[in-house]
């Protein structure tokens, strides 16, 4: 086991770091084509994306409020993401097509 502020590492990298996919996230995707309204495999994805950098995430929100165009929850998810990040620019493009989808 590696001690802190030791350069020996425990040959376990971070997912992000070798193209890593879940098992869940596979899973969750699987269960998104079959049954495209299904929250719970959302939720999955969701909590994932929110892990991410927006750059990275960006793909799952547009997908999802593509998906749920009139949930609120979803759109608010996305530009929460988008602000976090300081993008103001693109939470303004994501409010306008919000307006648009409903």
């Amino acid at each position: 086991m590696a001690q802190p502020g030791s350069t020996q590492t425990t040959g376990v990298l971070p997912p992000e770091q070798h193209g890593y996919i879940p098992d869940k996230l596979k899973k969750a995707e699987k269960r998104i084509e079959a049954h495209p309204y299904d929250t719970e495999a959302w939720s999955v994805l969701i909590r994932d994306a929110q892990m991410k950098t927006i750059e990275v995430a960006r793909q799952v929100y547009e997908r999802l409020v593509a998906q749920f165009a009139n949930a609120g929850k979803y759109w608010r998810i996305y530009i929460e993401q988008e602000l976090k990040a300081k993008n103001y620019e693109r939470v303004e493009k994501v409010r306008i097509q919000k307006k648009f989808e409903f």
